[in-house]
């Protein structure tokens, strides 16, 4: 059965059994195709939404782009091109939607981008609260991070992972700041993933597998140079 059908089944069964998700998500043979096409299903990704919470149902979409999309710096992407074009230019033709249906090599996004994108799909965020809260301020230099851009996606030093045994919980954004002996080096992160559980992330970055494109982490190997801080997905522009 195709994985569309699959998770389509998983929630008309009311399953709120994540690992039934995930499983369906790497049985063999579903590819990349398989994945985004559950994606690209609004029925079905506000489904997971409404069966699953917020939280969880984001750890879902983000196993989903396992695979998918292509890591590129923010500012001239395909993310933000079709978010600026149609939110600053008021071009209806383009969007977020657009975005997702257009071919592989214009689904360029950065990984703060990955994490809105999939609050954006599964019905939690609009098009017009992303830009007004990342991007309305940075039309003339879009590329240029900022501490207010982490900020804003609710990364703060309030919870911190301490890599040991205990997973973070799945859907819980996981912000990584470069440190030197425990020490940050710097005031907000460089990266930030989604937890699926299992000591297992979803990262977009060529690092540090130099795989261009969404792919699994480990929570406790990877990265082994920074410290990790734990954030809710459901707070962001919702505070």
């Amino acid at each position: 059965m195709p994985l569309l059908d699959d998770i389509r089944q998983m929630i008309q069964n009311n399953s709120e059994d994540l690992q039934e998700y995930f499983d369906a998500i790497q049985e063999v043979g579903v590819g990349a195709a398989d994945r985004l096409s559950v994606l690209r299903n609004p029925g079905v990704m506000t489904g997971l939404r409404n069966v699953l919470g917020i939280q969880r149902a984001l750890a879902v979409a983000a196993a989903l782009m396992d695979g998918c999309f292509e890591w590129r710096s923010p500012g001239m992407n395909g993310f933000y091109t079709q978010l600026f074009n149609k939110c600053y230019m008021d071009n209806q033709a383009s969007g977020l939607n657009r975005f997702i249906n257009n071919g592989p090599t214009h689904q360029t996004l950065n990984c703060w981008e990955s994490v809105l994108v999939g609050l954006f799909l599964l019905g939690y965020l609009s098009e017009q609260q992303i830009y007004n809260n990342i991007y309305s301020g940075l039309v003339e230099e879009p590329s240029l991070p900022s501490p207010q851009v982490w900020y804003a996606l609710e990364y703060s030093t309030t919870n911190e992972f301490e890599r040991n045994n205990i997973s973070p919980p799945p859907g819980v954004l996981l912000y990584y700041v470069p440190a030197n002996n425990g020490r940050l080096t710097q005031s907000f992160p460089n990266h930030v993933a989604v937890s699926i559980g299992n000591f297992q992330a979803i990262s977009l970055w060529t690092q540090p597998n130099g795989i261009n494109a969404a792919q699994r982490i480990n929570v406790i190997n990877d990265f082994p140079n920074s410290r990790i801080f734990v954030g809710d997905p459901a707070r962001i522009f919702h505070v």
